[in-house]
């Protein structure tokens, strides 16, 4: 009996120690960070009237020596800051290279009120690689 209380005392101690020489890390999904990309669409970007919607048409240039593929959200804003719709196209761009993309916003404002769109890219994951463009307009 007292040889398993000296082996659990011995494990106790030799864990506590090595507990002092793990570390953890935080690894993170994406180098790139909003810094991967850079909007080419400003001052803003060009909107393009489709029957009772409009498509923006968005560049951007990737910065880095790796191909991405991201998701290009487009969020449409009454003044009072609510969300009226989310949309979302896919962007692939080559290592250094830039590329265009559309994203359809189909949800309407009232005629004659004025709107924000917002646009940013992520990865699949979710990590952000762009910074946000916004663009003010007023429906007519």
């Amino acid at each position: 009996m007292k040889l398993l209380s000296r082996l659990a005392v011995m494990t106790a101690i030799a864990l506590l120690v090595l507990a002092n020489f793990v570390t953890t890390t935080n690894a993170s999904p994406f180098y790139g960070g909003t810094d991967a990309l850079t909007p080419l669409s400003t001052p803003a970007p060009l909107l393009i009237p489709i029957g009772c919607c409009f498509a923006a048409h968005l560049f951007y240039r990737n910065n880095l020596s790796i191909n991405l593929t991201g998701i290009v959200y487009g969020v449409l804003r009454n003044g009072l800051g609510q969300t009226l719709s989310i949309n979302a196209a896919t962007l692939s761009i080559p290592a250094g290279g830039n590329s265009t993309c559309y994203v359809v916003i189909n949800a309407g404002a009232p005629t004659g009120t004025t709107v924000s769109l917002t646009f940013f890219v992520t990865l699949p994951s979710g990590a952000a690689i762009s910074t946000a463009e916004v663009a003010v307009l007023s429906y007519p």
